[in-house]
């Protein structure tokens, strides 16, 4: 049995074995195979049923119930790695967002002194933050009447940083970590041809792949998002509102991710729509259908 036949997405599950198991693929810039792209109607169907497969998929690897092939059930437990990982990420941004501290999580923990912290990050820190805000101050013309005081500036930009500063020096910890079984798999590579089952990646790009495959495994939990944004900006429409920020520079920001968004989806279509008419000697064309098949799965879910 080649395939995972207990879901609707085999080629994920079968993939999310050989990503578990340290195996990875390769791009090939060749034409393998052809075939006929899918009609609006069976383009839907089919992007139904990624998301049931893509549902069942993550509740059997949750439960411990999935068809793992080979020795991929004994790493299963590297998603719950990432799932972890994930989820004090998204603490450290609630942190981050609502509790008022120059600090960092290392000093709360003992790890650090807080003033080996404070001579160390904060202080030199200081005269940065200083520049910059009379900076933009300048920049803006002087203080407003929703102007706060620099303290509270202060305190947001060095949380900010002590937050980025943090991350990565656990990343670099992670870094080591994995050049360290990378090391360990060299050395007890002459005794034994199959790593232990509490081996952790022993490279980078094993935690990418990990960290792709978890995305496409929950990717279906955001499907609200879509919702929310379609009933914010319906409640923006009608509701006055009033903004502690310059609303016309974010209203240009978000109109110009969505142009440069939509801009690669019609770039995108059309250099495969010119590539098939290169093929089949037809004429290109290019439909409003890139655009809408690339937003509707969170629609569906």
């Amino acid at each position: 049995e080649q395939f995972h036949t207990s879901c609707k997405i085999e080629d994920t599950a079968s993939s999310l074995d050989r990503v578990l198991m340290g195996q990875y693929s390769h791009f090939i810039n060749r034409k393998l195979a052809f075939g006929m792209s899918k009609s609006p109607e069976g383009f839907l169907g089919a992007q139904q049923r990624w998301v049931e497969g893509a549902i069942t998929l993550c509740l059997q690897w949750i439960t411990r119930q999935s068809d793992a092939h080979e020795e991929a059930a004994n790493f299963g437990w590297q998603l719950w790695v990432v799932i972890v990982a994930f989820c004090s990420f998204v603490a450290a941004l609630c942190r981050l967002a609502t509790v008022t501290t120059t600090s960092s999580i290392l000093v709360h923990l003992g790890v650090v002194d807080e003033a080996t912290f404070d001579s160390a990050v904060r202080q030199p820190l200081g005269p940065m933050v200083q520049t910059f805000y009379d900076f933009f101050l300048n920049l803006r013309g002087g203080y407003s009447p929703n102007s706060k005081d620099y303290a509270i500036y202060e305190d947001m930009t060095l949380s900010f940083i002590v937050f980025v500063l943090c991350a990565v020096f656990l990343f670099f910890c992670l870094f080591l970590i994995t050049l360290l079984f990378k090391r360990l798999e060299v050395q007890c590579h002459d005794e034994t041809s199959k790593r232990p089952w509490w081996f952790l990646p022993n490279e980078m790009r094993w935690w990418a792949r990990l960290l792709i495959s978890f995305d496409n495994l929950t990717y279906w939990i955001w499907g609200w998002t879509s919702f929310f944004w379609l009933g914010f900006n319906v409640y923006l429409a009608l509701v006055p509102a009033i903004f502690h920020f310059n609303s016309y520079g974010m209203m240009g920001w978000l109109l110009a991710c969505a142009i440069l968004n939509y801009a690669m989806i019609v770039a995108n279509g059309m250099r495969f729509s010119i590539m098939q008419a290169a093929d089949a000697n037809e004429v290109a064309w290019l439909s409003l259908d890139n655009v809408w098949r690339a937003n509707q799965l969170f629609f569906m879910v």
